[in-house]
């Protein structure tokens, strides 16, 4: 299980190394690609407002009325691997793309890009704040590109936390009183404000 998800309608959605499964009281309903998902490795999921469930995975599926369609590299998606997703509030899709941020709106990618033009990591969370602003938890394997928070506004990096002493984050929840939670991939719990 790489991840775990509870939509307003009390469905579970767990996403495992063979696609992602969908727990409603009893019921289980599985879906792989053998339903149509372009990969069994789910590496994220939502369910948007209007109830479509995204799906990340090496490709970015699209689960409407109990049918999959699929965005992939040739037919505009902008890389390959899918690591985090976010429904913001004007209903833009964030999408964590290989070592890169992109925004899923009216059919067209846009880049979020960083300040010195550099990749900005792998995207391992995201989270909206009572301001409206983006934040993201970014990891890398180089020394200008180790674990990074960044604070975004308008489709542009307004803020970036870089230090060596910054910790992994595997999950990020905005605090309704300013500031963001940081779920530490080493198990702690912490705050930036």
């Amino acid at each position: 299980m790489s991840s775990l998800f509870q939509d307003r309608e009390g469905n579970i959605w767990v996403a495992t190394s063979r696609g992602i499964d969908n727990f409603h009281d009893i019921g289980v309903a599985s879906f792989s690609t053998r339903q149509g998902l372009s990969a069994d490795q789910v590496n994220s999921v939502l369910a948007s407002r209007d109830g479509t469930v995204w799906i990340g995975n090496y490709g970015l599926d699209i689960l409407r009325s109990g049918k999959i369609t699929s965005i992939q590299p040739r037919n505009g998606l902008p890389g390959r691997e899918m690591t985090s997703l976010l429904e913001d509030r004007a209903g833009r899709l964030w999408v964590g793309i290989d070592q890169e941020l992109s925004v899923y709106e009216q059919g067209k990618f846009t880049k979020i890009h960083a300040r010195d033009g550099s990749p900005l990591g792998t995207v391992r969370a995201m989270t909206e704040d009572v301001d409206g602003s983006i934040w993201a938890a970014t990891s890398g394997h180089s020394a200008e590109n180790r674990n990074r928070l960044l604070r975004i506004q308008d489709l542009k990096i307004r803020e970036e936390i870089s230090s060596p002493q910054l910790p992994l984050a595997n999950t990020l929840a905005a605090d309704p009183h300013g500031g963001v939670w940081l779920g530490l991939a080493s198990g702690g719990l912490a705050r930036y404000r």
